[in-house]
């Protein structure tokens, strides 16, 4: 797909299965960290917390950051990748060491949170250390089928190439963060890996396939075609420095937090006028069209949340933003999860010869989700406020995320498991 459509060409030639290897993986990966994380919270509210040998923050921001984005990733680039560059299609067992090191890692990382305080960071340390082996392995594959296709329209890899390297690099010095013991390092590299890996791959991924990032501003687009994909990467960039030298030296100075706030406040006003003009020129009608809609409210919703939570920890003449989680929440469970529904999905149609439409399930799923993300930033705004009733909405949340994604995985599944007969990928 080169453009978002509401429906697939009439038929394509057949494609190997390389990617339904890679998002079955991602899913497993998904679906374990969502039940693990409902069960840590609704075990923690009901006054029994699980033992832990690490942080629970720890756990929950690394295996939601790195456990399945990179399996999805890997899935969606070097299914795509070739065809931008043409290159001949990979093989399906091209991603095999990727894909088991993927698994395995995260199966260590996990069984090393559960252990022992004196085995679990050694073990979890390990287990990230062979995830991060499993990307590597990809990244290195993408940077070489860049350089192979040295004449081809190859920004939008580009961009997602840098993300890729600079997430391998925040996975190993997480790995490293954890086996020394610094937890600071482990939450920088985290949120680093969040904003500027996850993010600046959405970016590459979004520009390409989402025609109205372009067709939004006509004039802009003609003289400068790749400048929305520039900014957008570059506003994931900065967000993700900047929470990652916070959380590794603590507050910025008050002249850069005032600079950051207002660099928040008006990228998310800017995004919340492309929404409208979106909503306006396409209308809301498709419901693939309309869950990527409110994916980038989301996103606004979120950096505006950002901006009014350091404005006023500037105000205040406080260190910490007064909003807590509420805006990374909005970024990640908001715009990273409702975009990673409706283009999975869409994805997982082609393959298995659907028509491309969000049937009823797909998208009372998306509105669970809404609902989770709703929850979710509540909560973490009723918490940051002193108010009653915040760890309860995080229950919810932590609830209909796993719901959400369990029934995703038992309806998108035997989608992959299918043999492809017509519609497309992309």
């Amino acid at each position: 797909m080169a453009r978002l459509s509401p429906s697939p060409p009439p038929s394509s030639p057949p494609r190997s299965g390389l990617h339904r290897r890679a998002f079955v993986c991602g899913i497993a990966l998904l679906v374990a960290t969502a039940l693990c994380w409902a069960a840590w919270v609704v075990a923690d509210a009901l006054g029994r917390p699980w033992a832990l040998g690490l942080p629970a923050v720890e756990v929950h921001g690394l295996a939601l950051t790195f456990g399945f984005m990179p399996s999805f990733f890997a899935g969606f680039l070097f299914t795509m990748a070739p065809r931008w560059l043409r290159q001949p299609p990979l093989p399906p067992a091209a991603l095999a060491p990727t894909l088991a090191a993927q698994a395995a890692g995260w199966s260590l990382f996990l069984v090393g949170a559960h252990a022992s305080a004196a085995r679990a960071a050694s073990l979890a340390a390990l287990g990230l250390g062979l995830a991060a082996l499993g990307w590597m392995l990809a990244w290195a594959r993408l940077v070489g089928l860049l350089r192979a296709g040295r004449g081809a329209e190859r920004a939008h890899l580009d961009v997602v190439a840098t993300a890729g390297g600079i997430g391998a690099a925040a996975m190993i010095a997480a790995a490293a963060g954890l086996a020394l013991g610094a937890l600071p390092l482990v939450r920088a590299a985290t949120l680093a890996g969040l904003w500027i890996f996850v993010g600046g791959t959405f970016a590459g991924a979004a520009h390409r396939m989402i025609g109205f990032l372009g067709a939004a501003l006509p004039a802009l687009d003609a003289r400068r075609p790749r400048a929305m994909l520039h900014a957008l990467a570059a506003l994931f960039a900065i967000e993700g420095a900047g929470a990652a030298l916070e959380a590794w030296g603590g507050p910025p100075p008050p002249a850069l937090r005032l600079a950051q706030a207002v660099l928040e406040a008006g990228a998310g006003a800017g995004l919340l006028a492309l929404c409208m003009r979106w909503r306006a020129l396409q209308g809301s009608h498709v419901r693939f069209i309309a869950m990527l809609q409110a994916a980038f409210l989301w996103l606004a919703s979120a950096f505006l949340l950002a901006g009014a939570s350091h404005a006023g920890a500037l105000r205040a003449g406080g260190d910490v933003a007064i909003l807590g989680a509420a805006p990374l929440h909005a970024y990640t469970v908001g715009f990273l999860g409702t975009t990673m529904l409706a283009m999975v999905s869409r994805v997982a149609c082609g393959h298995a010869g659907r028509t491309v439409v969000a049937d009823d399930l797909l998208w009372r799923l998306f509105l669970l989700l809404q609902a989770a993300a709703l929850a979710r930033v509540g909560g973490g705004l009723l918490s940051s406020l002193g108010a009653a009733g915040g760890a309860h909405l995080v229950v919810a949340a932590a609830c209909l995320w796993a719901v959400v994604w369990s029934a995703w995985a038992l309806r998108v599944v035997p989608w992959l498991a299918r043999e492809k007969k017509r519609g497309d990928l992309g």
